[in-house]
């Protein structure tokens, strides 16, 4: 978010304390006492009266209160990877069923990444055998996505490559991470073949929305459909 410079105070003036960089439990329970609960709140107090109070950090909290300080006030944790897995009820060894699964969790991934507006680089697959024994593997791609499509051609190539068929499978999970901001991404020449299957994302979250995440899947995953677990969480 950018806030105008001369809007910075009225931005900062309804926000809670714990928005603060360096702003712990105990200070802000601490300035509470004192009904001090938001960085207007906060922004009222002179310079040496809060000094006297929290020493050195009176000092910083003056300035953040503010906006005299270059670093950002905290809103949230950054998300470090999208994931889905789905354990099955019984161990198995259809191909087909492995397959529209990693699909439906490929779907899922896209979906929850469009809506963060976020594109991820590295893809990963986690496998688990029968005997919980569980591998996981991932690609790195050369530019990041949240296409379904290119997602899901990944996670069946790291599939193919390393599933051992002598094996049954009891958990099947996808998970997409390297990301960053979908506004920030610059196409190539080489990306306008995409397009197409980034206009069927586009429809198929549009579906979603309007009538709930179950409302659309992919033709190819549709042979399982009685199965619950195969659909949107």
């Amino acid at each position: 978010m950018i806030v105008d410079v001369n809007k910075i105070q009225e931005f900062l003036n309804p926000l809670p304390l714990a928005r603060l960089w360096g702003a712990g439990k105990k200070t802000i329970e601490k300035l509470n006492k004192q009904h001090i609960y938001t960085i207007g709140d906060l922004a009222k107090l002179p310079k040496d009266i809060l000094e006297k109070k929290f020493g050195k950090q009176g000092s910083h909290f003056y300035k953040l209160s503010r906006g005299l300080d270059t670093r950002p006030v905290v809103s949230g944790h950054e998300v470090k990877s999208v994931s889905n897995e789905r354990t099955f009820s019984h161990d198995l060894f259809d191909q087909e069923v492995l397959r529209e699964t990693l699909l439906h969790l490929s779907e899922k991934v896209g979906y929850r990444m469009r809506q963060k507006d976020l594109t991820g680089k590295t893809v990963q697959l986690k496998l688990r055998y029968e005997g919980f024994e569980t591998i996981t593997r991932n690609k790195t791609l050369k530019t990041s996505t949240a296409n379904t499509e290119i997602i899901f051609k990944v996670i069946w190539e790291l599939f193919t490559s390393n599933y051992d068929k002598r094996r049954k499978v009891r958990l099947l999970g996808v998970g997409m991470s390297g990301f960053k901001e979908q506004e920030s991404e610059q196409l190539s020449l080489f990306d306008q073949p995409r397009k197409k299957i980034s206009d069927l994302d586009s429809v198929e979250d549009l579906v979603r929305k309007k009538f709930g995440k179950n409302a659309i899947n992919r033709a190819e995953g549709m042979r399982t459909s009685k199965d619950p677990d195969m659909w949107f969480e």
